[in-house]
């Protein structure tokens, strides 16, 4: 039976918004892409095993960016380059 992870996921209206187009970006690295896709699919109440398959990844893998995420938000571990400016970082999305 798979374990209840202690860190659930809610997600803020900025986030809900911003998640799916990184989860969706083919010009974003790989592992950006991963860690949307992560927070999203355990905003749904996915479980780490579940994540795991759908993602064909590591269940630890998993169980590290859901952590990180839920402690640390958005803004701080799923940095999005800003197009054509190589060394600014967005680092927050508001909540409108």
């Amino acid at each position: 039976m798979p374990r209840t992870s202690p860190y659930t996921i809610r997600l803020t209206t900025g986030e809900a918004a911003e998640l799916p187009r990184r989860a969706a970006k083919y010009t974003l690295p790989y592992f950006q892409v991963q860690r949307a896709k992560i927070a999203l699919l355990a905003a749904e109440g996915l479980t780490n095993e579940e994540i795991a398959t759908r993602l064909d990844t590591r269940r630890e893998v998993v169980w590290l960016w859901r952590k990180r995420f839920f402690s640390e938000r958005l803004a701080v571990r799923i940095p999005m380059m800003v197009m054509g400016d190589s060394d600014r970082i967005v680092m927050s999305v508001s909540d409108a």
